[in-house]
């Protein structure tokens, strides 16, 4: 598991990632001004690529759970 931050995209980017069993993508949106954590989520590779793949251009809609701070 890998542990360390390695990005910090900006924005309305992209980028690319090999596909490993197991692999899951931790996304955190941060306020720029105040650094407040507004969202957080987890999802695995396989199931956001597979989405992808069949949902051609269309929002990836995540079930809403957790606190607001």
């Amino acid at each position: 598991m890998q542990k360390r931050r390695t990005m910090n995209q900006e924005w309305s980017t992209f980028f690319d990632s090999h596909l490993y069993d197991g692999r899951v993508i931790h996304m955190i949106v941060m306020d720029q001004d105040t650094k407040m954590k507004l969202a957080d989520v987890k999802v695995g590779v396989h199931i956001l690529a597979n989405y992808c793949r069949q949902n051609d251009d269309k929002p990836f809609e995540l079930p809403v759970s957790g606190i607001m701070i």
